[in-house]
């Protein structure tokens, strides 16, 4: 049985997020603790405690690769494109 996409909204530390948001860095690397699949979407957040309010992002999920060399067993690397405010 298929299931739908689905949109995880995940913190991101402040350099990362600027890194996304400006089209520089094209992947997440995260637990796979929330069965992320291609089509689903990533709301990031930063958040500026200064402020009192965050800064979200949107991403579609492209591409997941598992077992990944170099990369912490139960970790993915999150392929992302169309990332938009």
């Amino acid at each position: 049985m298929m299931r739908g996409s689905k949109t995880h909204q995940l913190k991101c530390d402040g350099e990362w997020f600027s890194e996304i948001a400006n089209g520089w860095k094209k992947f997440e690397i995260r637990v796979n603790d929330r069965d992320f699949q291609r089509d689903d979407k990533l709301l990031l957040e930063r958040w500026d405690s200064s402020k009192g309010q965050g800064q979200y992002i949107m991403a579609d999920v492209v591409r997941v690769y598992k077992d990944v060399p170099g990369v912490k067993d139960g970790f993915v690397v999150l392929l992302l494109d169309n990332i938009h405010y």
